[in-house]
């Protein structure tokens, strides 16, 4: 327990106040405590000394606990509150809970011995809690961290494919179409068989053009957000021979470009996951806006599985693709939602905030469970 543990006590009678002083100093000798007859006074003062713990009677003048409570929640205040009351009433018990009090205390006879061992509780509780959201938001600045590495090694390989590799097989290319000028007409065959290996050679430039396009997404320079998506379903569908449906808005004055290099991914990984393990016969794309949310929603007819059995897999056994859209999701102060079943598709849904990009991003963890899809997409073709 700190040594500088701040107590504030609201209690319009005294002589309670006195006999809780009592308990807590015999408890804690080094404890502050700061006794408010009301709750008004308590409130006034929050914001210049917040307290480690508040302690409030449910009656008080001007102001009830439960009253009390949710003013705290307007301040968005983290200050535990734990609520004691001459009477005990379960239906105000309930409420104070809801509302966010840490415990709801009945003044009987041992009140006073019981109250400094659930100050204690209620104290380590928050020490808890802060160092896990510490912790969380270190996390979360190592993962950007990686993730923004991770682009910067993205962009080093297509440089050096583009420069490199790119300007090799060009030569190449070059270097077959003379010797295939030098056959003679009697060579037929292998005038073939070279113009089979520059055909092969093409196909080998395209690859490597695709390629670098995916690993240094500098077409958003060039076509922005909405037509690098499209482009990219494009790409998709031509590859994949899965029938595409695409209806989206205009979303590219609404995110700088590093959040739109991060949406780009999420589509990227998104597009990945259905060719590598769907096995669809469609893919649905819609991109939407309402008020200040952004909606992109890819859905697709394929096998779907199983939410629970995925999540209860050792983490060495899960892959990296449900942990990349998540974390993707998180850089974007997003909320993620995948609703799937076996045999009845997928649908991943992620509601994004528009924000300029010195906006803070929330360390709050913010994946979904799976839930149940209602239909499939569409019925699969027969064979």
């Amino acid at each position: 327990m700190p040594e500088s543990l701040k107590i504030a006590i609201i209690e319009d009678e005294l002589a309670h106040y006195r006999l809780m002083e009592r308990a807590i100093l015999k408890e804690f000798p080094t404890a502050f405590l700061r006794h408010f007859p009301e709750a008004g006074s308590c409130l006034e003062t929050l914001t210049e000394s917040p307290p480690d713990v508040i302690i409030t009677d449910y009656l008080t003048p001007g102001m009830n606990g439960i009253e009390f409570l949710r003013t705290l929640n307007q301040w968005e205040t983290t200050v535990p509150v734990i609520m004691i009351t001459g009477q005990g009433n379960e239906a105000i018990a309930v409420t104070a809970m809801k509302l966010g009090a840490k415990d709801y205390l009945v003044k009987t006879g041992s009140f006073f011995t019981l109250l400094p061992s659930v100050i204690a509780r209620v104290t380590r509780e928050r020490k808890l809690s802060e160092s896990l959201h510490e912790s969380e938001k270190r996390r979360r600045h190592l993962a950007s961290r990686l993730i923004t590495a991770q682009e910067d090694e993205r962009r080093r390989i297509s440089l050096e494919i583009h420069d490199d590799l790119a300007q090799n097989l060009a030569a190449l290319k070059l270097r077959f179409s003379l010797l295939s000028d030098r056959l003679r007409k009697d060579q037929g065959g292998l005038k073939m068989e070279v113009n089979d290996t520059l055909n092969l050679v093409d196909r080998i430039i395209e690859d490597t053009r695709r390629i670098s396009r995916d690993l240094n997404p500098s077409i958003i320079h060039g076509l922005k957000l909405s037509g690098a998506i499209r482009w990219m379903l494009s790409d998709f569908e031509k590859t994949t021979h899965i029938p595409m449906a695409l209806d989206m808005v205009d979303v590219d004055s609404l995110f700088c470009e590093d959040d739109q290099i991060v949406i780009y991914r999420f589509f990227q990984e998104v597009l990945s996951n259905i060719r590598k393990h769907a096995g669809a016969f469609h893919v649905s794309v819609a991109v939407a806006k309402a008020d200040d949310t952004v909606t992109l929603r890819i859905s697709d007819d394929g096998r779907g599985f199983e939410m629970a059995e995925v999540l209860n897999r050792h983490v060495a056994q899960r892959g990296l693709g449900l942990a990349a859209l998540d974390e993707r999701a998180r850089m974007l102060d997003g909320s993620l939602n995948i609703a799937t079943q076996p045999g009845k598709g997928t649908c991943i849904t992620l509601e994004i905030p528009v924000r300029t990009c010195s906006a803070v991003r929330s360390p709050e963890p913010l994946f979904k469970a799976s839930l149940p899809m209602s239909q499939p997409l569409r019925a699969k073709k027969t064979s």
